[in-house]
């Protein structure tokens, strides 16, 4: 690549800037472009919980990258969602504050919070919000994923085939046999 080579080095640098460049935007575009501001949803919540024990996790084992991944995908979700609370929004700049701290503290400052973010305590965790109730389970035919069923996690072995045949995809799929 032409610009690669008059920038005098491999690129690194520049890729690692432009794949953080978009969740960077969607961050600040979240709370400036004031993201309805409601009553937090069970769903957010407890993906901001989720959020905060990997980073958390992360940062003390030094891995920055899947902690950055885990809150492009928190971003993601707040985006699915549409909605989120001042409060989560104050907690995602705490977390983003190791990561960029000249945003993160524009962002604490926009949110009305005085004083910095950077010296501000951690947030912390509810273990109970980071335990899912239910989980995904491919369902295989023939050696082929047919579909992916959501079931309760302590569910027993009839529960789960029940689910499964209930499913349309399953259902078509034993009905040829």
């Amino acid at each position: 690549n032409k610009e690669l080579e008059s920038y005098g080095g491999c690129g690194l640098c520049l890729v690692e800037v432009e794949g953080i460049r978009k969740p960077l935007r969607a961050c600040s575009t979240t709370v400036t472009e004031g993201m309805k501001v409601t009553t937090s949803t069970p769903e957010l919540e407890k993906h901001i919980h989720k959020l905060i024990k990997k980073v958390t996790s992360d940062i003390d084992s030094m891995k920055f990258n899947t902690a950055i991944a885990a809150m492009m995908g928190t971003i993601n979700t707040i985006y699915d969602i549409g909605k989120i609370t001042k409060t989560e929004l104050s907690t995602l700049s705490k977390i983003l504050s190791p990561f960029a701290p000249h945003l993160a503290e524009e962002m604490w400052s926009l949110l009305g919070n005085s004083g910095l973010v950077s010296i501000s305590e951690w947030p912390k965790y509810d273990e109970a919000k980071t335990v899912d109730s239910t989980v995904e389970m491919p369902v295989q035919i023939n050696g082929k994923v047919r579909s992916v069923i959501m079931t309760p996690k302590d569910a027993d072995k009839d529960t789960v085939l029940a689910i499964a045949k209930a499913d349309e995809k399953v259902a078509a799929a034993i009905g040829n046999m």
